[in-house]
């Protein structure tokens, strides 16, 4: 997922993104979950799947990280996703 040209409508993406990726639901009947110790210490949802996150391509974002030197997705976490 591309990010960085506004906050709020990367949040929104995100938040649409993680509720598909993380309903079993979702995906085709033959799934089958992966269990919980193939899972564990891994940055996956509970469905073992990923969200990766790109800012390459966006200058606002890249100018936030020069500035600040933080960690931008500690906002996404914080604020309730």
């Amino acid at each position: 997922m591309k990010v960085g040209a506004d906050f709020n409508s990367d949040l929104r993406r995100a938040k649409l993104i993680r509720s598909i990726i993380d309903d079993p639901a979702s995906f085709p009947p033959n799934y089958q979950p992966l269990s919980a110790e193939r899972l564990e210490g891994k940055n996956a949802g509970p469905t073992g799947c990923v969200l990766m996150m790109d800012a390459n391509q966006v200058r606002q974002f890249s100018v936030f990280l020069a500035d600040t030197h933080e960690n931008p997705l500690k906002y996404l976490f914080r604020s309730g996703m």
